[in-house]
């Protein structure tokens, strides 16, 4: 009765505790689907119209930006919750372990008290077939020495009670000489002798057969016992086999609903990883757009340059490339170089004599650094000053509207390590885009790094393009050669290729 009541407490207590979790795992999924409603809301209202201005275009790259650290803020917060309901996760199938580390261990004793009966039952099923042998044997025993004393009795009845001629006394005396009459007499006695120990024999045997069958009870009586108490643990045992298997199937739907919960997680961060990658499409076509534009709008004396082509750093550092020049075809893909180094500052917007005359600060070598670093920390230091080279060259050049160095580097959709998207945490726990990151932990530019900046601040011109691109971005960039444009000044350098744009109405 008393275990009756506790195992309906311990189902109340579970069921109390599977209703509070019920409601937690659903306010958690509620939660999740709010959270992806609310962005795809906000996605639904970010389109992107025809932009008629260069600076509409540039409004657009903001505001994709903002949704890009939108996008990744509510993956962020989906993610630390995940961690949290993984945690969970874990916390149960651990406990769920243990539970069926307890059945296992449960079923196994059962197993060996089950083990043990069969044992003891055979044990008493031998002793009973023993018992009854030394029953028998007693019984013949008894039998056989009844039968000889018997015997022995009418032997001496008629030794001392018979008359004739051939009685035991009648031999004796009738012997034809004393020496007959030892003899007959010793033989006489010997047969009295062996009756005797036959006798004798028979009740050791009886002595010994009561012994024995005293051991064999007193063991039956044991093993009787043994086997009440046996049955008793079963019993138990099975009691207690029964409550941890209805605690692991507890524990079991707890497990799964958690894995519901995360598995939930999971299909939404993969939600938000398709929506990033639908933003980092808008990206493109936005910067792609405002590149056309800009080229497109260019005057015939003083062309501007489009605001596109920051880079990702690449990884194989050296091989400088110039392509073989190819003049007569104006829709060839071929790049052609520029034949001095005058006329590429010139179609640059870079005026003779300007290199190595902006008054930079303190403040701005940092930033120059950290952008450089951010680009191309991996790349060698001709890459790294191809970088520098380029930041400068926007600074320097009248047609990209450009003030000094933050313009350049925070320019919207230019320098990926600038953008929020990037943001993430590093290994010393601080949280930052790439360019925040160098710019904070001046001790991790690399030493080629703050050469290249020295250098190029110091008037040096190691390329002389306002572009740079990954291999891969820039053969997917169809704005470059739109319209009978051509690249011009190209070069690559480590993982970026560097280069200029010229109008089919720009002459060479």
């Amino acid at each position: 009765m008393i275990k009756t009541h506790m195992k309906k407490d311990l189902k109340l207590n579970q069921n109390k505790k599977e209703t509070k979790r019920y409601y937690g795992y659903s306010n958690h999924v509620m939660a999740i689907f709010l959270a992806i409603a609310m962005v795809l809301s906000v996605m639904s209202n970010t389109t992107m119209a025809f932009a008629k201005t260069t600076s509409d275009i540039q409004s657009d790259i903001t505001k994709i930006e903002e949704e890009k650290k939108k996008n990744q803020e509510a993956k962020d917060k989906l993610k630390n919750q995940k961690d949290q309901e993984q945690s969970e996760l874990n916390n149960l199938q651990g406990q769920k372990k243990d539970i069926q580390g307890n059945v296992n261990s449960i079923s196994g004793n059962i197993s060996s008290v089950r083990s043990e009966i069969t044992n003891l039952q055979n044990k008493i099923a031998s002793n009973s077939n023993s018992l009854s042998t030394l029953s028998q044997e007693k019984t013949d025993a008894e039998n056989k020495q009844a039968a000889i004393k018997k015997e022995l009795a009418a032997r001496m009845k008629v030794a001392y009670e018979s008359r004739g001629s051939d009685s035991i006394v009648m031999i004796l005396f009738s012997s034809s000489s004393f020496s007959e009459f030892l003899n007959r007499t010793e033989y006489l006695v010997q047969i009295a002798k062996h009756d005797n120990k036959l006798i004798s024999s028979l009740e050791k045997l009886r002595a010994s057969i009561d012994a024995k069958t005293a051991e064999i009870s007193k063991e039956q009586t044991d093993l009787s016992a043994n086997r009440e108490t046996l049955s008793t643990k079963q019993t138990a045992l099975s009691g207690l086999l029964e409550t941890a298997k209805d605690s692991l199937d507890d524990k079991s739907g707890e497990v799964q609903k958690q894995a519901e919960v995360v598995a939930a997680i999971n299909t939404n961060i993969e939600e938000y990883n398709n929506q990033a990658k639908q933003i980092d499409a808008q990206q493109a076509a936005a910067q792609s757009s405002l590149a056309d534009m800009i080229l497109s709008n260019e005057e015939a004396n003083e062309p501007q340059q489009p605001d596109s082509g920051g880079g990702t750093s690449g990884t194989d550092p050296g091989n400088q490339t110039n392509p073989t020049p190819d003049p007569g075809n104006t829709n060839s893909r071929t790049p052609i170089p520029f034949s001095s180094a005058e006329d590429a500052n010139r179609h640059a917007g870079i005026s003779p004599g300007a290199y190595g005359t902006y008054a930079y600060t303190d403040e701005e070598v940092k930033m120059l650094r950290a952008i450089v670093q951010a680009e191309s920390g991996n790349q060698g230091l001709a890459g790294q000053r191809a970088v520098a080279s380029v930041i400068m060259n926007r600074v320097y050049s009248k047609n990209t509207g450009y003030k000094n160095i933050q313009s350049v580097i925070f320019a919207p959709g230019q320098f990926q390590p600038v953008a929020e998207s990037m943001r993430r945490t590093w290994a010393d726990g601080t949280v930052g885009t790439p360019y925040e990151f160098y710019y904070s932990h001046e001790d991790k530019i690399a030493d080629t790094t703050k050469q290249a900046v020295s250098e190029v601040l110091g008037g040096q011109q190691f390329v002389y393009a306002l572009f740079f691109m990954t291999p891969a971005a820039f053969s997917k960039q169809e704005w470059i050669w739109k319209n009978g444009r051509r690249v011009v000044d190209y070069s690559q350098l480590g993982g970026h290729v560097f280069f200029n744009v010229l109008t089919k109405n720009q002459q060479l």
